[in-house]
């Protein structure tokens, strides 16, 4: 979570989204290595396929690419990885209330740390505006755990894509954002590699 945030200080938010979207990688070989899911040719495909829609829509710049600050979303994506993996793992013997109490816990522990030196107090915006996100954060993780208990991580990481076409979506109801043909384009690519994924999933259940 913290290089998320660091990553948008030095890079460009289209290219911070981009490269934070390699957690996809990273879930499907710690799922392999650790939870024994079966990453066959089909579902690699698809997350290729996945993240090279990222990057019609994304379109980062060479600049960016070459930058020596990537690394930071690039980390924040094997953290989120790592952490997707292990609560598929503990979502199987974990009710999902413990799994966001100790979340919560811990992350306010350690983000709580460096407030004693950088806290700023927010204005009555701001504090609505933190609010807000803790809500559907809590929210969002809740719906994430149900979904890491009932499907496999390297399923789950790869609808994380869909989360662009929600961006495009509330970008033009809230911000009159019209998106190119870059973005449509990208997000036709990202759509059709998940629905490509749960087809092949649902075919497969209805074979054994």
């Amino acid at each position: 979570m913290s290089c998320s945030v660091w990553a948008v200080e030095f890079l460009p938010l289209t290219t911070a989204i981009t490269l934070g979207f390699a957690q996809v990688f990273f879930v499907a070989v710690l799922a392999f290595l650790f939870l024994e899911e079966k990453v066959g040719i089909h579902r690699m495909v698809a997350v290729v396929m996945g993240f090279l829609g990222v990057l019609v829509v994304m379109r980062p710049g060479v600049e960016g690419i070459i930058n020596p600050y990537t690394l930071i979303p690039v980390l924040g994506a094997l953290g989120a990885a790592v952490a997707i993996t292990s609560v598929r793992k503990l979502s199987q013997t974990e009710s999902t209330a413990t799994l966001l109490a100790y979340q919560a816990i811990f992350v306010g522990l350690l983000s709580g740390i460096p407030l004693f030196w950088l806290w700023t107090t927010p204005n009555f915006e701001g504090w609505l505006l933190l609010i807000t996100m803790g809500v559907l954060a809590t929210a969002g993780n809740w719906i994430g755990v149900k979904a890491l208990r009932m499907g496999e991580a390297s399923v789950v990481g790869n609808i994380e894509y869909v989360k662009l076409v929600y961006a495009a979506i509330l970008g033009y109801f809230i911000f009159s954002e019209v998106p190119d043909a870059h973005t449509i384009l990208g997000a036709l690519v990202i759509i059709a590699s998940s629905l490509y994924i749960l087809h092949r999933e649902s075919s497969n259940r209805n074979k054994t």
